[in-house]
């Protein structure tokens, strides 16, 4: 699945769309599934970041725009693959010299993300796991009721609520609970939203275990796999929704 696709012959204006024919037409709210929709790019702004480390490069998109959503904030921090990617197991890309397993990226894989507000002050601080699961999968024991056995989790052991406007832990005017503060993340989706995966724990699609092993490769150096999993996202990516409520203070 491509994340920096544009919508072809249209103009964002405003809550709008104008298509080549003139017509307009009005922009819906993005899918909460870890995958960039094309209204991130016609309706939001993008930002590029530099990391220190080597090929530590990401893109964050957010998209705050009443029109399009007058309840929820939306972003994705989208990591390149120079850095991490979604590659795994006996499939995974050849730059992982030293091995890249599925437990790689589903063990310790975390970002953690702050949002501040225009007098500085902190609004929604999070550490997000990419994946939380049972790691007894194989032997039928799902943790979620996915088609994976696998899902996201801020109450999962790596997730960590660290602040939320007005929050604590007996609740608050701004509880943290998913509709105040909810993320998917790009694996997650591949694993439970593309039809990959069947049914708890069931990910053997075409002869490939995707909870052991990612895709085969169509064309590994620039990250095509084959046509059966042309949607798969190689891309590490957290989406975030947020209440419009929790920047009131």
């Amino acid at each position: 699945m491509s994340v920096t696709r544009l919508l072809s012959g249209v103009a964002a204006v405003g809550g709008m769309v104008l298509t080549s024919s003139g017509v307009a037409q009005a922009a819906s709210p993005p899918t909460l599934d870890g995958f960039v929709d094309n209204v991130y790019i016609s309706h939001g702004t993008t930002a590029d970041y530099q990391g220190t480390l080597l090929g530590a490069n990401a893109v964050l998109h957010l998209l705050d725009n009443t029109s399009v959503d007058p309840n929820y904030i939306w972003m994705t921090w989208q990591v390149g693959k120079g850095f991490n990617d979604l590659s795994y197991g006996a499939n995974r890309h050849s730059s992982w010299s030293g091995g890249h397993g599925m437990a790689d990226l589903a063990e310790s894989d975390v970002q953690r993300i702050a949002i501040f507000n225009s007098c500085g002050e902190v609004i929604t601080d999070a550490t997000m796991d990419l994946l939380d699961g049972s790691a007894d999968t194989d032997n039928g024991v799902a943790a979620y009721p996915t088609n994976s056995g696998q899902e996201v989790n801020m109450d999962a052991t790596e997730s960590i609520k660290h602040s939320i406007n007005d929050w604590d832990s007996d609740g608050g005017t701004n509880d943290w609970d998913t509709s105040n503060f909810a993320y998917d993340t790009s694996l997650a989706g591949n694993l439970n939203d593309l039809g990959f995966c069947h049914s708890q724990g069931d990910c053997d699609n075409a002869g490939t275990d995707l909870l052991v092993n990612s895709p085969p490769w169509s064309d590994e150096p620039n990250y095509i796999p084959t046509a059966t999993y042309s949607t798969w996202e190689y891309d590490l990516i957290w989406e975030i929704r947020i209440n419009r409520s929790v920047f009131v203070t």
